[in-house]
């Protein structure tokens, strides 16, 4: 199944599993340098699990139009527990090797998701950039967003 949407400098189009879970997401944008069509920019692919759940996340960034191979950006794999929590997120591509960020981990490194009994999510620990502790309201609402470490 595919689907895209435009907003007249960005085109992205989505393709899906036969399950409905996302395949992958294609950036399509205009170069305001040359009058040329869109040309593929940014791509994300996506792996999922027998869950549904996404496991993995490939990002690749495309130069110029006879660039098919694309500069990996991130290649993230990402490990649940038994209540479909997510648990860590590992990045196999180092920040300082490809310059570039990432959109779903800006900061590249690996993080690790901890709850608390109820299953609320109360800290994320990365390896790279700042790490946040969340502390609760006693209905249930976040309270506060405590963030430590540098950008």
């Amino acid at each position: 199944m595919k689907d895209s949407s435009n907003s007249g400098y960005l085109c992205k189009h989505f393709e899906y599993y036969a399950d409905g879970s996302l395949r992958q997401e294609l950036w399509f944008g205009f170069d305001h340098r040359y009058i040329r069509p869109h040309r593929l920019r940014r791509g994300f692919w996506f792996g999922v699990d027998s869950a549904g759940r996404i496991n993995r996340i490939i990002d690749r960034n495309y130069w110029n139009s006879s660039d098919s191979l694309g500069q990996l950006v991130s290649n993230r794999t990402l490990h649940y527990n038994e209540k479909n929590q997510l648990l860590r997120e590992e990045e196999a591509v180092k920040n300082k090797e490809n310059f570039q960020k990432s959109l779903f981990c800006p900061n590249a490194g690996s993080a690790d998701f901890l709850y608390d009994d109820a299953g609320r999510l109360v800290e994320i620990k990365r390896t790279e950039g700042p790490s946040q502790i969340v502390k609760y309201l006693p209905n249930g609402l976040i309270a506060e967003i405590q963030t430590s470490g540098k950008n």
